[in-house]
Order: C-alpha cells, then sequence, then structure tokens
C-alpha cells in the first residue's frame, strides 16, 4: 500500500524556529547565520526556478548581465526568502 504524506514525510525542526516562522527582517543576518552555506544546501532542494535565478544573479554580479530586477512572483510560502537567502549565501 503507498504511504500517506504523513507517514512519508517529517517535518524539519527548523520550521519551529520561530525567526524562521514569524518571518525575517534582516536577510544578512540569516546569511550570516547560515556560514558559508555548505549546511543551508545540503539540507534543501534546488528546484529549477532557484537554478535559473542564481545563474541569472551571478551573471548580473560579474558584470555580464544588466538584468537587475527579478519579479518573484510565488504566493505566501512560495519560497521568495529561502531563495534570497541561498542567493546571498552564493553571492
Amino acid at each position: 500500500m503507498i504511504k500517506t504524506i504523513k507517514q512519508a514525510c517529517s517535518f524539519n525542526p527548523v520550521i519551529q524556529d520561530y525567526r524562521m516562522s514569524q518571518g525575517i527582517e534582516n536577510l544578512a543576518d540569516l546569511i550570516k547565520d547560515e556560514g558559508d552555506g555548505r549546511e543551508f544546501f545540503s539540507r534543501n532542494y534546488v528546484t529549477h526556478g532557484m537554478d535559473q535565478l542564481f545563474r541569472e544573479g551571478m551573471l548580473r554580479l560579474s558584470g555580464k548581465s544588466d538584468q537587475a530586477v527579478f519579479e518573484l512572483t510565488q504566493a505566501m510560502g512560495g519560497g521568495k526568502t529561502h531563495t534570497m537567502v541561498a542567493l546571498g549565501l552564493l553571492a
């Protein structure tokens, strides 16, 4: 028999962290807390959309692209802050 979602999945303890669950006021503080990002990327899945944003963001930071604005259109809970933290760690 196929497992239910509740049987197959478990919550990451970090979701119970007040700062993570209530929003982040300063991305720089969270990026600093993540160190070099190895732990962050080891526990997070990079989607196709994130990968595309990372590539385009790095092109901009290296002076190889003029695109300076990236519109993240996900709804609440869609990973916008998560993606910005990841991009900050890569930068």
